[in-house]
C-alpha cells in the first residue's frame, strides 16, 4: 500500500520524487489499483479550497467545520514586531479557551526562531523546539557568546556546564583552531587525536570557567617566536581587541567588529558543505547581532540578559506549551492551530531556492492546520510572499467555502435523520 500527494514532495534535491508512487509503482505492480484521496478530513472547506487554488487542483473537505485563516501584519523588515504578531495570535487563541499545546509555529528555517523565541520568552509563553536547536544553543551563537565571555573575562555567567562545553567547542570550530597540534595534556602529553584534545579542553574550561582566558592565551598565541597561521593571527587580534574593551561598550558594535575581524562569513562558508546550510547559519548569527542592536545594551548588560533568557527557557522545559519547528519536520503531523510567520519575499519563498520545492513546502505547512491557520506577513504588499496571492484569500473564496460547508452539513443532517 502506498499513499501520497505529489504536492508534498519537499526534498527533491535529495532525491524525493513523485514518480515513486506513480510511474515506478505502476511498473513494479502491474495489477495495481488506484483509489483517489478525494477529500480531506483534517480541516474545513475554507482551507481546502484555498489550497486547491494555491495548487490549481480540485480540493474539498469532508468536514462541515470552519477553518479560519486570519492574517496579521508587521512593519516590513521589523521581525521583532513579527514576533509580537505571533504572540498576539497565541493570546487570541488562549482567550477563546483553546490550549496553547495544540498550537505550532512552523518556520521556513531555523534563523527565524530568534525573533519568535524572544517574543515568546518576553510574553511568558512556554514553548519547546522540536527537531530544532533553541537559538541560544546553536554553534554560531555559542561562538559569539564565547567571544562575549572573553571580552568580559567571565565565562561563569553561563550557568550550565554543558553550555560552557559547547561554547568551547564553538570557539575552536569557528576560530579554526588545531587543538591536537597546540595542546600538551597533563599526564598524557601530545593528544592522540583532535577528539581527545577537544574533550579535554571542554571538560577543563567547563569545570573551571575562569581558565578560559589563560587557556586561549596559551592556545592561540602559542610560544614566543612561533609563527601563527592566518586564522590564529585573526583571532589573536580579535582577542586583543576584546580585552581592551570596557563592559559598557555597545554589544552590537562589538559583535559587528568581531564579525569583520575574524571574517566569519567566509569561515562559515568553508565549514558548511551546502551553501543553503551556510546561508542559514550566517543569517542566524546576524540575527543574534541584530538582537544585540535592538536591545541597545552594553556588553555586560547584554550578557546578563542572555543569561536570564536561558534560565527562563530552562524553567519552561517539561511544561506543555507551543511547538516551534520547521515546516520540513512537521510533515505528516497536524495541529489545531498552525502559525506561519515571516511570509515575505526572500524568506518564504526563500531567495535562490527552487520554486517548486518552496511551493510544496508552503503547502505542507498550511495543510497541517485543523481549526485555524494564521498567516504572519509584512504590511507592505510588495514585500509579501507571492504565495499569499496564490491562496486566493478573499470574500469570493470565503462565500464559496461557506456554501460548500452548509451543503455538506445539510447532507450529513439528512443522512442522520434517515
Amino acid at each position: 500500500v502506498g499513499a501520497g500527494d505529489k504536492d508534498q514532495v519537499i526534498h527533491a534535491t535529495l532525491g524525493a520524487d513523485a514518480q515513486y508512487l506513480r510511474e515506478r509503482f505502476d511498473h513494479a505492480f502491474p495489477a495495481l489499483r488506484r483509489l483517489p484521496l478525494s477529500a480531506t478530513y483534517r480541516h474545513g472547506a475554507h482551507l481546502a479550497l484555498s489550497m486547491g487554488k494555491f495548487k490549481n487542483k480540485p480540493s474539498q473537505s469532508g468536514l462541515a467545520t470552519v477553518t479560519d485563516i486570519p492574517r496579521l501584519t508587521y512593519p516590513a523588515g521589523d521581525w521583532t514586531q513579527g514576533g509580537e504578531s505571533v504572540v498576539k495570535a497565541l493570546r487570541g487563541w488562549k482567550k477563546e479557551g483553546c490550549a496553547l499545546a495544540d498550537c505550532a509555529i512552523l518556520l521556513h528555517d531555523s534563523h527565524q526562531s530568534i525573533a519568535i523565541e524572544n517574543a515568546l520568552i518576553s510574553a511568558g509563553i512556554a514553548y519547546h523546539c522540536h527537531a530544532l536547536v533553541p537559538y541560544l544553543q546553536r554553534p554560531e551563537i555559542l561562538f559569539l557568546r564565547g567571544m562575549l565571555a572573553i571580552a568580559l573575562g567571565d565565562l561563569a555567567t553561563v550557568a550550565a556546564k554543558d553550555i560552557r562545553k559547547a561554547i568551547v567547542e564553538a570557539l575552536v570550530t569557528f576560530g579554526e583552531l588545531d587543538l591536537k597540534a597546540s595542546l600538551y595534556l597533563p599526564g598524557v602529553g601530545t593528544p592522540t587525536s583532535e577528539e581527545q584534545a577537544l574533550a579535554w579542553a571542554k571538560q577543563t574550561v567547563a569545570e573551571s570557567p575562569d581558565t578560559l582566558q589563560s587557556f586561549f592565551t596559551g592556545l592561540i598565541i602559542g610560544k614566543e617566536g612561533e609563527k601563527l597561521s592566518p586564522a590564529r593571527q585573526r583571532i589573536v587580534a580579535s582577542v586583543d581587541y576584546l580585552r581592551g574593551l570596557a563592559g559598557d561598550a555597545p554589544a552590537a558594535e562589538v559583535f559587528v567588529e568581531i564579525w569583520a575581524r575574524l571574517g566569519l562569513e567566509a569561515a562559515i562558508k568553508r565549514l558548511y558543505v551546502y551553501p543553503q546550510e551556510a546561508e542559514v547559519v550566517i543569517r542566524s548569527a546576524q540575527g543574534f547581532i541584530e538582537l544585540a542592536r535592538s536591545s541597545g545594551l552594553s556588553l555586560a548588560d547584554f550578557s546578563a540578559s542572555i543569561g536570564e533568557r536561558e534560565a527562563t527557557v530552562g524553567k519552561s522545559r517539561g511544561k506543555k506549551g507551543v511547538t516551534v519547528e520547521r515546516v520540513a519536520t512537521a510533515k505528516g503531523k497536524e495541529y489545531e492551530h498552525v502559525i506561519l510567520p515571516f511570509l515575505e519575499q526572500g524568506e518564504f519563498p526563500q531567495a535562490g531556492a527552487a520554486s517548486a520545492d518552496e511551493s510544496n513546502l508552503c503547502y505542507v505547512g498550511a495543510t497541517r492546520a485543523r481549526a485555524r491557520l494564521t498567516l504572519i506577513l509584512p504590511d507592505a504588499p510588495e514585500r509579501q510572499s507571492v504565495f499569499i496571492e496564490r491562496m486566493g484569500l478573499g470574500s469570493a473564496l470565503a462565500a464559496k467555502a461557506e456554501t460548500a460547508r452548509e451543503k455538506l452539513a445539510d447532507a450529513q443532517a439528512a443522512a442522520t435523520i434517515k
